[in-house]
């Protein structure tokens, strides 16, 4: 039987059905006023009381106001004939579920997937907002592979989940929801356990015939190996998608970004060749002229803690007997002072393109390189192996801040690292975190020159590291919580143990042979 397209929407011109769920139907269409395709999701299950139609309205309210890289965006919504309906964005890349069909997803693309997906969730969890039905069917692909969670649990308002048993949300449901609790953030995170076994195995934990089945087996029976069926799959990766799907709620990761950088620590072994020197542990010499810091890692020198001649300069650095030292080459910073308050120059928050060059960003130019205002943007040139460039910003004294940059890697070898600094006083006081070339991330912090890695240099769930494309790089330090994402996926999370006032950097390394060029533009800075 052909079904009529309603036509009936006002603002919007229907143009097909796109498909058909348990839950009801979808249709794209073309908004009028904007002139863009959406997706048009009538929910035609369930109950369509006063009540529930009120509950409706009033969760789809709140998540139209949740914004974030990788959550399909809620656009409007209404109701037609009786019938909640949203209005979303349309991609045209299918979902998860429709890349399952053809077999089980590799290691990397599911880590980097769900590790998007975790971050979407934990901005939903802060809002207060529970999604309740993770899913692959409810993560939407575009046309580039990039994910995006979709159709947030507002249907469950409509539609209870033991009479929605062949929308498949049985099979996903955490063992709370199954026995008729009110869902919270780690029953999402339960899902998304769930949901990654499947991507990694090509199926699910538990089958059952009936919805009620699979329900009595998320609560009673063990959590599964995904290593059972498949035996390739790395030993951590297991047991962290266990540890997801405990049946308690409080053995479960604490977060969905706790959960996906366990997959990923567990997943991913560190390089027998990865690059180990690190930045210095104390302050180096200070020069007076220019606002840049510049820090050298001489990775051959060898040497106890003491006090050494650099470069004409006096330089202090501590290291064991069968560790290299590398010392520091640093200019200061002025006009910081330990006084704290608003920032009276900019107000916060305030955007640079870096088309004026005394917008406040330290440059200097010497044997090592430079660091210049270049065609609209900040450039960074390192010739010397295992130097690193900080370029801080004058005039912010801000604990909590979140720093947004655009930047990308013109030349180098893959041990090449850009990054972003908050919380900076001096050479020897701050936060950082850095993407490499080679796909490695780190976060870490320096406090009185001694070197804290929060995380160390550990492979990101990225389909590549920093490079020639532009990359937009985020780190958001509030109070004592640092997070660092890069097109927004978290890739890097950790605790400050004591949050101190301070400026912002930018940052280019070059820890490994070769020379460095480097670029940053469109500097966005706005409180947390």
């Amino acid at each position: 039987m052909t079904e009529t397209v309603p036509l009936d929407f006002p603002g919007y011109v229907v143009q097909a059905l796109a498909g058909r769920g348990g839950m009801g139907r979808v249709y794209r269409a073309e908004q009028l006023a904007t002139r863009r395709l959406v997706a048009i999701k009538l929910l035609t299950a369930g109950r369509v009381d006063p009540e529930s139609l009120a509950t409706f309205r009033r969760e789809a309210s709140t998540l139209a106001q949740l914004e974030h890289p990788h959550i399909v965006p809620l656009y409007d919504y209404g109701e037609h004939d009786g019938s909640p309906y949203l209005v979303v964005r349309f991609l045209s890349g299918g979902t998860v579920a429709d890349r399952l069909k053809s077999g089980p997803i590799d290691v990397p693309t599911s880590v980097r997937w769900i590790a998007a997906v975790a971050d979407a969730l934990d901005a939903a969890h802060r809002r207060g907002i529970t999604h309740r039905d993770v899913k692959p069917s409810n993560l939407l692909l575009d046309e580039a592979g990039n994910v995006y969670l979709g159709d947030f649990g507002i249907a469950a308002t409509t539609v209870d989940l033991a009479a929605a048993s062949h929308s498949g949300s049985a099979a996903y449901a955490s063992p709370e929801q199954a026995r008729g609790e009110a869902p919270d953030a780690r029953s999402d995170v339960y899902s998304l356990a769930v949901t990654a076994f499947e991507m990694v195995t090509g199926r699910k934990p538990y089958e059952a015939e009936t919805a009620l089945g699979m329900m009595v087996r998320h609560m009673h029976d063990p959590v599964p190996s995904a290593r059972a069926i498949a035996p390739a799959l790395p030993g951590g990766l297991d047991a962290a998608i266990a540890s997801g799907m405990a049946k308690d709620p409080k053995d479960r990761p604490a977060s969905a970004g706790s959960f996906a950088r366990s997959l990923l620590a567990d997943t991913v072994a560190a390089p027998a060749d990865r690059y180990s020197a690190t930045i210095a542990a104390t302050p180096a010499r200070s020069r007076s002229r220019g606002l840049l810091v510049g820090l050298v890692v001489l990775a051959g020198v060898v040497c106890l803690a003491g006090v050494g001649i650099f470069g004409g300069g006096l330089a202090v650095y501590f290291s064991s007997p069968t560790t290299a030292a590398p010392p520091t080459k640093a200019v200061s910073l002025p006009g910081l002072s330990a006084a704290t308050g608003t920032s009276p120059v900019p107000s916060i928050p305030f955007a640079d393109d870096f088309s004026d060059p005394s917008s406040g960003f330290g440059i200097q130019e010497d044997a090592d390189g430079q660091v210049a205002y270049d065609d609209g943007g900040l450039l960074f040139t390192i010739h010397t192996p295992g130097v690193e460039w900080l370029s801080p910003y004058r005039g912010l004294m801000e604990q909590d801040l979140t720093i947004e940059v655009e930047a990308r890697l013109l030349e180098g070898p893959p041990g090449s690292e850009l990054g972003i600094v908050c919380r900076w006083r001096d050479e020897a006081n701050y936060v950082a975190a850095a993407l490499r070339g080679d796909g490695m991330v780190s976060l870490w912090g320096v406090t009185a020159g001694a070197v804290d890695r929060w995380q160390d240099w550990t492979a990101a769930p990225l389909s590549e590291g920093i490079g020639a494309d532009w990359r937009t790089l985020r780190l958001t330090c509030a109070g004592s919580e640092v997070r660092f994402t890069v097109d927004g996926i978290i890739l890097a999370a950790a605790t400050d143990p004591s949050p101190a006032s301070g400026s912002l950097a930018l940052m280019a390394g070059l820890l490994a042979p070769g020379e460095l060029a480097a670029g940053f533009d469109n500097l966005a800075v706005s409180r947390p």
